[in-house]
C-alpha cells in the first residue's frame, strides 16, 4: 500500500511538472477567432486580443506565476475576502507580499524542480560513464593513477563540495 502511495505521487508530481503552463496560466487553452482554432497557452508572445477570440478551454487556475493581483497585494489568505472581478477564481492558496498567485507559483515550482533534477542526473550520468568507461579501456593498473584519472575525480569532487556548500541545510 505504501509503495503505490509514493509512485503515484512521484507520477502526479511529474505530470504536474511537465504540464504546468496548462493547469495555471493567466491565457486559455484554447480558443476559437476568426482564423480559427488557436493554443495561446503554447505561443510565446503575451498577446491575446480577448475581444475577437471565443474561450473553449480554460486552465483549472486562471493565474500564472508571474501574474500580479493588485487587489489582492499583501499576503491575502485563502480563507479571507478577496476583491475579485465578475467571474474571476479564487486565489485557492492566497497571495504573497506583491500579489502573485501561491498556487500557480508552487505548481510552476514542479517544473523548475524537474529540471534540476533531470540535469542533475544527466551530469551524474556524465561523470559515472566518464569515471567507468576509461578505467574499462585503458585497464586497471591497480593503485597508480595518471593525470586523467586524477583530473575528472578533482573535478566530481569540486562539484560535489560546492553543492554541499552552498545548498545545505
Amino acid at each position: 500500500m505504501n509503495s503505490y502511495f509514493w509512485k503515484i505521487s512521484l507520477i502526479v508530481f511529474v505530470f504536474t511538472g511537465l504540464l504546468s503552463g496548462f493547469i495555471a496560466n493567466d491565457k486559455p487553452i484554447l480558443c476559437k477567432d476568426d482564423s480559427g482554432y488557436r493554443m495561446p497557452v503554447l505561443d510565446k508572445n503575451n498577446y491575446l486580443n480577448e475581444k475577437d477570440c471565443k474561450i473553449i478551454i480554460e486552465p483549472l487556475i486562471n493565474y500564472s506565476y508571474r501574474t500580479i493581483d493588485i487587489k489582492n497585494a499583501g499576503f491575502a489568505s485563502p480563507f479571507s475576502k478577496q476583491d475579485l472581478k465578475e467571474g474571476q477564481q479564487r486565489h485557492f492558496l492566497g497571495t504573497d507580499q506583491i500579489g502573485r498567485d501561491v498556487l500557480a507559483g508552487m505548481i510552476h515550482g514542479t517544473t523548475i524542480a524537474l529540471k534540476i533534477g533531470f540535469l542533475t542526473m544527466a551530469l551524474s550520468l556524465i561523470i559515472a560513464l566518464i569515471m567507468g568507461i576509461y578505467p574499462s579501456y585503458f585497464g586497471d593498473s591497480g593503485l597508480r593513477r595518471n593525470w586523467a584519472e586524477i583530473f575528472v575525480f578533482t573535478f566530481a569532487t569540486l562539484i560535489i563540495i560546492y553543492f554541499i556548500i552552498n545548498y545545505s541545510l
